[in-house]
């Protein structure tokens, strides 16, 4: 099992990086992260910067869509009234890298395992573009650890590109896109049965 509180304090002063969908693993995981950071003394707390990121694709349906953003404007209040060094941020593709300009306009085929071109267009690049926009923090070249919900209990395919991924003797793997930074999978050995009984908790 990772130990998310002490790779909090081994990793120091390098920002984490949060993705949140609005999905049940990365909601449990940024439960989990919230959980952990509120039993680390001020201290060791405050020694780093902590982003929560979620992408809206714009193609979401409305009542998922307004269930995240629900689920953003109430974490955006509790970190403040915790004071957590945490910000909440909401991200979009580019105009020309969405989803309708894609398919209709460039006449791409409907995204499939073989050619899944909307998810480096639509998460990855808003993503990296936030960490370039933000250098005075993460650097140029930018640093950061990515905290991913990916769980080798979802299925033999998720884990078998989990287990390609990995770094060795280290908790912190190699990001695929961006080379100077890294990717830490805190649920990466929970069972759905973990998932949900942190999410019921809540």
């Amino acid at each position: 099992m990772v130990d998310l509180a002490a790779l909090y304090k081994d990793t120091g002063d390098v920002p984490w990086v949060v993705g949140l969908s609005g999905g049940k693993d990365s909601t449990a995981l940024t439960m989990h992260l919230l959980e952990t950071m509120e039993q680390l003394p001020p201290r060791i707390r405050n020694r780093k910067k902590v982003y929560v990121t979620c992408v809206n694709t714009l193609v979401e349906a409305p009542p998922v869509i307004d269930h995240v953003l629900k689920f953003i404007e109430r974490l955006k209040i509790y970190v403040e009234d915790m004071e957590m060094p945490i910000e909440v941020v909401e991200l979009h593709p580019e105009v020309d890298q969405t989803f309708w300009v894609n398919l209709i306009g460039r006449g791409y085929p409907a995204p499939v395992r073989e050619f899944r071109w909307c998810t480096d267009r639509m998460k990855i690049s808003p993503q990296k573009k936030f960490l370039e926009e933000n250098s005075d923090v993460f650097g140029n070249p930018p640093v950061a650890h990515f905290l991913l919900g990916t769980r080798y209990d979802e299925s033999s395919t998720r884990a078998r590109t989990m287990s390609q991924n990995s770094g060795l003797s280290s908790e912190v793997h190699p990001h695929g896109t961006i080379p100077t930074s890294g990717v830490i999978r805190p649920i990466e050995d929970w069972d759905s049965g973990m998932v949900w009984d942190l999410l019921l908790s809540i």
